[in-house]
């Protein structure tokens, strides 16, 4: 049960009875603050802060690392897990998620890797895709109404909004707005439908920086941005930015083989977080994502 806590140090007493020893940062990304707090009992929870959040990041956070979680459990540990998350909250001026943490360990067998995100994606399904409720890419909301089709929902959930603030930011460019005007009249002939048997539970942000290896040499899934989809959108991030062991693709295809096609079709996936990386950090990631546009539509 995720706690909704008014107090860091009373939610920590609450949990485990005990105060913080002491606390130090650690490398986490580009949006939060990320510690380890240590507890008297040398317990060892991890913490995420930001005084600029949206109001709801934090829980929507929670909500996706528990779905991971669930799936995890029902797969029998066969798909990856998620660190536990513990409570959300706010402390003066810091909103906060509090979570399980995760002792480093060896790198994990890349084949291994990309069998256990194949189990996610096979043993976490459902007939809709969407999420139960909205949530954010970064600081980018992220919306989730459900849909049945997935190239519908992906062009217009997923690439219209990005492409809307884009446009808000003063970025724009013929040849781009030619490439989404195709896109609104041919996505059904662009992306395929889900696999049978529905959409899968994607990590939604799988990047390099959002997995961790843990003391076993276990993959761990962190940072999320949940939803469900086609799982080629999970596959097409993981070759975006790189930083998956050798042998990650070729696990996941042992597994569960991806449609003929992916590889013309993950650029298209990876557009929508160039353009989620426009609207968040500048015009250095316009240039790709025009030039993926380009390809549709002249």
């Amino acid at each position: 049960m995720i706690k909704n806590a008014s107090s860091l140090s009373e939610v920590v007493q609450e949990l485990f009875g005990v105060d913080v020893l002491h606390q130090h940062h650690v490398a986490g990304g580009d949006i939060n603050e990320t510690l380890v707090l240590e507890l008297q009992n040398r317990k060892k929870v991890f913490l995420k802060k930001n005084r600029h959040s949206p109001e709801g990041m934090f829980l929507a956070e929670a909500l996706g690392l528990q779905k991971l979680l669930d799936a995890h459990k029902k797969s029998q540990g066969a798909s990856p897990p998620s660190p536990r998350p513990l409570a959300v909250g706010k402390d003066g001026i810091f909103d906060f998620l509090l979570m399980e943490h995760i002792d480093g360990g060896p790198a994990p067998s890349g084949e291994e890797f990309g069998h256990s995100l194949a189990q996610l994606h096979s043993w976490a399904r459902r007939s809709t895709c969407g999420f139960d409720e909205n949530n954010w890419i970064g600081l980018t909301p992220q919306i989730n109404d459900e849909e049945d089709s997935w190239p519908h929902f992906f062009y217009e959930k997923r690439l219209l909004p990005q492409w809307r603030w884009v446009l808000n930011q003063g970025f724009s460019n013929s040849r781009a707005q030619k490439g989404m005007n195709y896109l609104e009249a041919h996505i059904d002939d662009v992306l395929p439908a889900c696999d049978s048997g529905g959409a899968s539970l994607l990590h939604g942000d799988l990047w390099g920086g959002n997995w961790i290896s843990g003391n076993s040499g276990t993959a761990w899934l962190v940072d999320p941005a949940c939803y469900y989809g086609h799982r080629e959108a999970d596959m097409a991030m993981t070759e975006l930015f790189g930083g998956f062991p050798p042998g990650f693709a070729q696990g996941y295809q042992n597994a569960w083989p991806l449609e003929q096609g992916f590889r013309e079709r993950k650029n298209l996936y990876n557009l929508y977080h160039l353009l989620n990386h426009v609207n968040l950090f500048g015009a250095s990631y316009w240039g790709a994502a025009v030039q993926t546009l380009g390809k549709y539509g002249s």
